[in-house]
């Protein structure tokens, strides 16, 4: 999903499961309660776009820019047929309806914007969901992996928005505008180059080190 076109059904709940006798933890049935996160988030108007697969008639690039189309409505029919083994297999699948989106359109398209929206509500969602699992007691299947594996995600992404950043940080100015009185030193600042430089002594004192009038010429 998440073509500039884009990219569902019924709904789950998810009860608490009791725990098995002599304290066993048990796994939690996570699908319910990943279906109704998934099936709120469908429902948005915005969502639109991203519930259905990407027309390849409207945009016959897509599959070339895209190796792995994905949308909210495939996943939701994927969990009804419970092809995730666990929760980090769904989870997978809805963040790459967002990276598909952000990898086809450009950042100044209308979709981008939705598509952030979109995600942070499949966030929020989803976290009512998943604390409402934890306070069940039980195992959720897969997620401390899923954690793991997305903490260094986050730390490789971290670091890579860092290194733009410092690549794309504008240059130091270390030529002096002109002009400048060479006679105030609030004018002249550290660091400041000068290309060359007419010195003609003058018999009034001027302020610290600067007794002497100057003509300057300035590297553009």
């Amino acid at each position: 999903g998440g073509g500039r076109a884009g990219g569902g059904g019924g709904g789950g709940g998810g009860g608490a499961v009791p725990r098995l006798p002599g304290g066993v933890r048990f796994h939690v049935k996570w699908r319910p309660y990943f279906t109704k996160a998934l099936d709120a988030v469908m429902a948005q108007p915005e969502a639109e776009p991203f519930n259905t697969p990407v027309s390849t008639t409207e945009f016959p690039d897509y599959t070339k820019v895209v190796d792995k189309p994905i949308d909210l409505g495939t996943i939701r029919n994927r969990l009804s047929k419970h092809r995730h083994k666990d929760v980090p297999q769904a989870l997978n699948d809805v963040a790459r309806v967002w990276s598909n989106c952000r990898q086809y359109n450009k950042e100044s398209e209308g979709i981008r914007a939705m598509c952030d929206r979109l995600e942070a509500e499949w966030e929020r969602l989803w976290g009512e969901q998943l604390a409402e699992m934890e306070a069940t007691g039980g195992v959720i299947p897969g997620l401390a992996k899923y954690r793991r594996i997305e903490k260094r995600r986050r730390q490789r992404q971290e670091e890579k928005e860092g290194k733009l950043k410092r690549r794309r940080a504008p240059a130091v100015e270390l030529l002096a505008p002109a002009p400048i009185d060479p006679r105030d030193p609030n004018q002249v600042r550290r660091g400041t180059r000068f290309v060359a430089a007419d010195w003609t002594p003058v018999p009034a004192p001027l302020p610290g080190a600067f007794a002497a009038l100057a003509r300057y010429a300035f590297a553009r």
